[in-house]
């Protein structure tokens, strides 16, 4: 959930504090107006939408020296809409020159068909009784993990070394692969004069 989509809040509460190597953030509240993001590969639409939603969000990180592990939860429920995103997170400073970070997600996400429609979605196949006789299946969610390893020759210049798999929910309840990247980058600071 991004906070920026938090447009008319009726009420909201925020924490956020440090004690020692454990930072924590956390949020709560209700949005009068609903305002979704739909990511796409040609663009990602916003639309706004007039029911509520329940929001939270909270991000937990406890550093230990340069390197740290964290969490992440954030939950929205409203109106027939639910997103969740929920996903673990590791930095390892193995040597001054050696980094190795790794990211462990899970998000849901369902939409009602007002929202559906508004984003050119077409029927909402979950609530179709012809598809569904007996009642739509159980929500399916996602996984996605990463790993990247950094290298720094020098203060300028970084080469990187990774991999991102995707993997879907079926209505069995067993994650399918979906998709797997493995990626070289490096990266070099250039400062003109």
């Amino acid at each position: 959930m991004d906070t920026l989509a938090i447009t008319d809040p009726r009420f909201a509460t925020k924490l956020v504090g440090q004690v020692g190597g454990s930072a924590i953030g956390a949020l709560a509240t209700e949005d009068a107006e609903t305002s979704i993001l739909l990511p796409g590969r040609q663009g990602s639409p916003a639309q706004s939408f007039d029911f509520s939603t329940c929001d939270e969000l909270l991000r937990y990180r406890y550093d230990a020296g340069a390197s740290a592990f964290g969490v992440y939860a954030s939950d929205r429920d409203g109106a027939g809409h639910h997103s969740g995103l929920y996903a673990a997170d590791a930095y390892w400073q193995v040597d001054p020159s050696d980094a190795l970070t790794v990211l462990v997600g899970s998000s849901s996400t369902d939409y009602p068909q007002e929202v559906a429609s508004a984003f050119g979605q077409g029927q909402d196949v979950r609530n179709n009784t012809s598809l569904y006789p007996h009642g739509a299946p159980p929500r399916t969610g996602t996984l996605a993990t990463q790993w990247l390893l950094g290298y720094q020759i020098n203060p300028w210049t970084v080469f990187y070394a990774g991999s991102s798999e995707g993997y879907q929910e079926t209505p069995g309840r067993q994650l399918v692969p979906q998709q797997r990247t493995f990626f070289l980058k490096g990266s070099y600071y250039f400062q003109p004069f």
